[in-house]
C-alpha cells in the first residue's frame, strides 16, 4: 500500500467512525428529563430547579470538550 492509498484508507475508517458515532449520539430532551424528575415523591420546584442546574452544568462541560 503506498501513502495515497493508506491516506485514503485512514480517512475512510475516521470518516465511518464518526458518522456511526453521531447516529448513535442521543440529544436530551430536557422538557421530558424535567417532567419525570418531577414526577419523583419528594421533589419539589425548588430542588427540580437545583438539579436541572448541575445537569446543565455537566452538559456544558462535555460540549466544551467537543462530546
Amino acid at each position: 500500500m503506498n501513502r495515497a492509498e493508506m491516506e485514503t484508507f485512514v480517512r475512510n475508517v475516521f470518516a465511518q467512525g464518526y458518522q456511526r458515532a453521531e447516529e448513535e449520539t442521543h440529544p436530551i430532551d430536557y422538557d421530558s428529563l424535567r417532567a419525570d424528575l418531577s414526577k419523583i415523591k419528594g421533589i419539589g420546584e425548588s430542588r427540580l430547579n437545583k438539579i436541572m442546574t448541575v445537569i446543565d452544568k455537566h452538559i456544558e462541560c462535555t460540549s466544551d470538550k467537543g462530546g
